[in-house]
């Protein structure tokens, strides 16, 4: 059984009661309305997951209505199946062409009055399904972006302030080293003192994974302050 509702609009009291004992015992609940005006009304006010309109009535005809419901965002996505005598071509390509899904010709019967509405309610609720998982994909992929993109942030971060760690710790760690060179060997020339400090930087980035620190501006302070000499 279902609770989906269906508006019956038709200014024939009779067609409404037939399409209605058609129509409820498979659990529908059943909205009516005669008049174009008291159909646009109900359809806004209810949401009707299905409308089954007449195509002709005494205020205005059902591609005026139907028109005028797909206009308005929350009754657009409401199937509408003409409900019509007439089946020539134009006729129906006009139901077609104001926003209908299907028409359902008159007189009707009970079994096509049900197929049809069943296929039509079934196709609504697919596409409303389809959408809400859009939705959802869609605010998924953001929610992952947005992680991404303050993941890279940090990291950017991190890398940045690691190599500002990494350059002064090795200033520090190349002027102990010449200091324990000059001390141990105060003989030693600069180029010395360069080549060694060098060596041991070069480890000591390449087990950091990061790239060798600019040496000259480390050296200078130092070498200035030690008895290194120029040449061997």
């Amino acid at each position: 059984m279902t609770s989906e509702k269906i508006l019956i609009v038709d200014d024939t009291p009779g067609n409404i009661g037939l399409l209605a004992d058609a129509l409820e015992p498979r659990g529908y609940e059943i909205l009516a309305a005669s008049r174009a005006q008291e159909a646009l009304k109900i359809a806004a006010e209810s949401l009707p997951d299905l409308i089954l309109l007449d195509v002709v009535m005494p205020d205005s005809d059902g591609f005026a209505v139907c028109r005028a419901l797909k206009k308005i965002e929350t009754t657009r996505a409401i199937p509408v199946l003409f409900v019509t005598a007439k089946d020539e071509t134009e006729y129906l390509l006009r139901g077609f062409r104001s926003g209908a899904v299907d028409y359902i010709p008159k007189p009707f019967r009970p079994e096509e009055v049900l197929v049809r509405v069943e296929t039509h309610l079934k196709i609504a609720r697919l596409t409303r399904e389809i959408s809400e998982r859009n939705r959802a994909l869609e605010a998924e992929i953001a929610r992952r972006q947005e992680a991404e993109e303050a993941r890279r942030a940090v990291t950017e971060r991190l890398m940045t302030l690691s190599e500002q760690e990494m350059k002064r710790w090795a200033t520090m760690l190349w002027q102990m080293t010449l200091l324990t060179l000059a001390h141990r060997s105060p003989g030693a020339t600069i180029s010395e003192a360069t080549d060694f400090s060098t060596a041991c930087m070069f480890d000591i980035s390449k087990a950091a994974g990061m790239p060798l620190p600019a040496t000259s501006a480390m050296q200078m302070p130092v070498w200035r302050s030690l008895n290194l000499s120029t040449s061997k």
